[in-house]
């Protein structure tokens, strides 16, 4: 049954939870949150068992990260912000559903907030004024693709009227859970959605606890991981069952050696797999193989459901893949999407759409008579993979750029996490996917800025291509700024800093260091002149590029000029940490540790160890809790 309650004054919000509590509605403007019940009613196949949102099985050895997310919860802060991190297959969504089943049975507001309803909300609602009356926990799904809308967000939290009521901790706080799967404060998405000091940036890294991404562990215990294996068979009605410990040495040596076992995805997978083909090689295979295997009987599932309803098998497997590179279509959007792409294909002679629909229905039917992806991604992916290779790639990049012309946020997101997953196992065609992307997002500078942002570098290939993209941005930002008037100008200028800061690690990063440096010393110079007209807003982007241009010129061996550009980035960084010291000491420890290497490369021994000493008082000051113990979270 439905119940509302209703909070009075300035920001009234009315919090009401609908139905079965599929959706939590905040607001006058509201915030829509979810829990994804409706994604847990039906089971279409037993390899619906390995997405997250159907919570198959129990959730094993994740006790200590769920307490300290409980402890998080339960802090005395008003508002706070966490970022979580793990690779594909780590289970962050897995523990984040549980995490809201929990806190909604304590009461509290509790769920995911989507890209589309984020966008709704913020611009319908001031969230400086926004009220809340009950404890809220807002998670954030593949935070790197809203970044920037996240920067916007929080810089309103961070002048929320609750962050002045003593009591708002303790009545009401409020807990936004990023989720990514990787984060690094000093580049990529994290600085555009958090800064890296003055202003706003500064109000926001107030917010945050920790001021660093923790990372989700992986599952070491191979007791644990055999818990799994039996689980998901368990679930699967399957027979078969993993040796009990001892009972196969070489069995239980590859559990405990496997690369993949940390991952509980992937366990599952082996599970599924292994339920058909038992044990003796599936602990054998990689990653793609275990993804490229379930997502094979995925295929042979539609194409039972094509032969029933003739439907060309072929066709169908294709717009489930459009649908999952979508992340999911309404009913009208699919219907328009499949006489698109009939045509694009010359398959006039498919079938009618509702047909077709009526098949895909069946095969990902989801809320509101709409289609759901194919979950979880990996095996999503992989099902793309195989669904688009007939076209070729340069048609199957065509067939991604239409999938982006329906959704192309989610596309976006797609087609990166593709490039995460399967370029590490020498799968390119997700950069040919990527690349025609790109050319479709021509001069946007913010569409490619979240390509680069998001992009993984685990081969040169990846390396180049970011730094393709890097000096792209770099170069539209100065043709804006050419054309821009004196009002814009400041603004144009930060961000052209900021990219050739960029542009100066990937330039690094592919061996061009003398590029490196005129792209880093560039952004210095900028950062400097912005800096002196407004410091607060400014030093600190100043201070962390001069900590990057003394590295540059490091690389090269200048080290007397590294030497004076690691000084000045101390110097800057003591004055904020003692104004500010939660925001820059962890900065000003890196920058102290880097003066330390640079002195005893000049010879200066004596300096560097004093400095040293220094860099040492300041992260036993910064990690002792109250407890008077260090706080191993926060050691990496």
């Amino acid at each position: 049954m439905a119940h509302q309650a209703v909070t009075v004054g300035r920001g009234n919000v009315v919090i009401q939870v609908e139905g079965d509590g599929n959706s939590i509605v905040l607001g006058l403007p509201h915030l829509e949150l979810t829990r994804y019940h409706v994604r847990r009613r039906k089971i279409r196949s037993e390899y619906d068992l390995l997405s997250p949102y159907k919570l198959s099985i129990p959730m094993l050895a994740r006790k200590d990260a769920m307490a300290d997310l409980w402890a998080w919860l339960e802090s005395d802060d008003a508002i706070s912000v966490r970022v979580m991190t793990g690779t594909a297959g780590r289970g962050k969504t897995r523990l984040a559903l549980e995490l809201c089943e929990q806190a909604a049975k304590k009461d509290w507001r509790a769920g995911f907030v989507t890209r589309d309803e984020m966008a709704r909300f913020q611009d319908k609602q001031n969230l400086a004024s926004w009220g809340w009356n009950a404890p809220c926990l807002i998670v954030v799904d593949y935070a790197a693709g809203l970044a920037e809308r996240l920067r916007r967000w929080l810089t309103e939290l961070a002048n929320n009227d609750a962050l002045l009521d003593d009591g708002a901790g303790a009545t009401r706080p409020l807990r936004v859970l990023l989720l990514e799967r990787q984060a690094n404060p000093a580049a990529g998405w994290w600085p555009s959605a958090f800064g890296i000091g003055g202003g706003d940036a500064d109000a926001i890294g107030d917010l945050l606890d920790p001021d660093k991404p923790l990372e989700l562990p992986p599952i070491e215990d191979p007791e644990k991981r055999r818990a799994v294996l039996t689980h998901i068979l368990e679930k699967a009605e399957s027979d078969v069952r993993p040796p009990g410990p001892g009972e196969n040495p070489e069995f239980d040596r590859q559990l405990h050696e496997l690369t993949w076992g940390g991952e509980p995805l992937f366990l599952m997978m082996a599970g599924l797999v292994a339920a058909e083909a038992g044990f003796g090689a599936v602990l054998a295979l990689s990653r793609a193989d275990l993804a490229f295997k379930i997502a094979d009987r995925e295929m042979a599932r539609l194409e039972n459901i094509a032969k029933e309803r003739a439907v060309p098998a072929d066709f169908l497997c294709h717009m489930s893949a459009m649908v999952t590179l979508c992340q999911g279509l309404g009913r009208d959007d699919a219907l328009e999407a499949i006489k698109t792409e009939k045509q694009a294909l010359d398959r006039a002679g498919a079938g009618d759409p509702p047909v077709i629909y009526a098949a895909l229905r069946e095969a990902l039917s989801g809320p509101d008579d709409g289609l759901e992806p194919i979950f979880p991604n990996m095996v999503g992916e992989a099902f793309v993979l195989r669904a688009l290779a007939p076209l070729g790639e340069a048609h199957g990049a065509e067939a991604v750029a239409r999938a982006a012309s329906l959704a192309r946020a989610d596309t976006l997101g797609s087609v990166i996490r593709t490039c995460q997953d399967y370029t590490i196992h020498d799968n390119l065609t997700p950069l040919a996917w990527l690349d025609r992307l790109v050319e479709a997002g021509g001069a946007e500078i913010m569409a490619l800025k979240e390509i680069a942002d998001a992009l993984p570098e685990h081969t040169i290939v990846l390396r180049e291509r970011a730094v393709k993209l890097h000096k792209t941005i770099s170069d539209l930002l100065q043709v804006s700024l050419a054309a821009a008037g004196t009002d814009e100008q400041p603004q144009i200028r930060a961000a052209l800093a900021g990219s050739l800061n960029n542009l100066s690690g990937k330039l690094s990063d592919v061996g061009r260091r003398e590029d490196a440096l005129t792209a880093n010393q560039q952004a210095v110079d900028i950062y400097r002149e912005l800096a002196a007209s407004r410091p607060d807003a400014f030093r600190p982007a100043l201070a962390a590029c001069l900590s990057n241009l003394s590295a540059s010129l490091g690389e090269l061996e200048w080290r007397k000029d590294a030497l004076k550009a690691n000084e000045e980035s101390v110097n800057i960084y003591r004055e904020l940490a003692a104004a500010r010291p939660r925001a820059f000491r962890p900065a000003f420890a890196i920058s102290l540790s880097n003066l330390s290497v640079n002195l005893s490369g000049l010879g200066r021994r004596e300096d560097a160890l004093t400095v040293n000493e220094e860099t040492v008082d300041i992260y036993v000051i910064a990690h002792l809790g109250s407890s008077g113990r260090l706080d191993g979270r926060y050691l990496s």
